[in-house]
């Protein structure tokens, strides 16, 4: 599995084949911006042996975080997000969704091979504890966080993990930011569960990066936003 360093601000590591030229590399930032993406919702689709592309869709009440992604990113993306309309063939419906796809790079790639195994099945990279830092953190809990009101601690919708996957990241969130963390059952899957005495400081780490549209999974913790 390929390691990725941070060098200057920009992500670095073997490029082969990069289809973006003057826009090789990421930014601290756009780097941060993708882990948390792909701890989340976002996905990647690997169209040929040297290079991958990002996809990002969220439901229309989240058209301007869909919009600020955007913008983060835009320099790797040709067409601004799209309102599209998806059929769910299981119960038969429609789903209206803001979408938008970043350009082939071999620099997505990079990420790509970091989280999905060979047979395209999402993965948690071994080197999570490097790359996640707080920004990533937020990005991921605007993707599959939640407040939980019975309890009033929070929820990420991890479950897309293996259990010994959120293991691991519950050892992460422990280590790097402190904060402690449980396996909460829903039928048969478990999501992460950040208890009421410990969600306080975990709002306190991604406030700074949140934005206000989101705002609202915070807002009965009583924090200013």
């Amino acid at each position: 599995m390929e390691n990725l360093a941070y060098n200057g601000g920009t992500l670095t590591g073997s490029a082969e084949g990069n289809t973006v030229g003057s826009q090789e590399g990421f930014s601290k930032r756009e780097a941060s911006i993708i882990v948390g993406l792909m701890l989340g919702d976002g996905s990647m689709q690997r169209l040929s042996k040297k290079s991958a592309r990002l996809v990002v869709k969220h439901g229309v009440k989240q058209k301007e975080y869909v919009f600020f992604l955007y913008n983060e990113l835009r320099r790797f993306v040709k067409t601004p997000p799209k309102l599209t309309t998806e059929l769910d063939r299981r119960f038969g419906t429609k789903t209206h969704r803001y979408r938008f796809r970043t350009i082939n790079s071999a620099q997505f790639l990079k990420y790509y091979r970091l989280f999905y195994d060979s047979s395209g099945k999402k993965i948690l990279p071994e080197n999570i504890a490097q790359i996640l830092d707080e920004l990533a953190l937020t990005i991921w809990f605007m993707d599959d966080g939640s407040y939980k009101n019975d309890s009033k601690g929070l929820l990420i919708n991890s479950n897309h993990f293996n259990l010994q996957e959120q293991r691991v990241m519950q050892d992460v969130l422990r280590a790097r930011f402190s904060v402690r963390t449980t396996l909460h059952t829903l039928k048969r899957w478990k999501r992460i569960y950040i208890p009421a005495d410990e969600s306080l400081k975990f709002a306190k780490i991604i406030l700074p990066h949140i934005i206000p549209s989101l705002g609202y999974k915070l807002q009965k913790l009583s924090l200013t936003l």
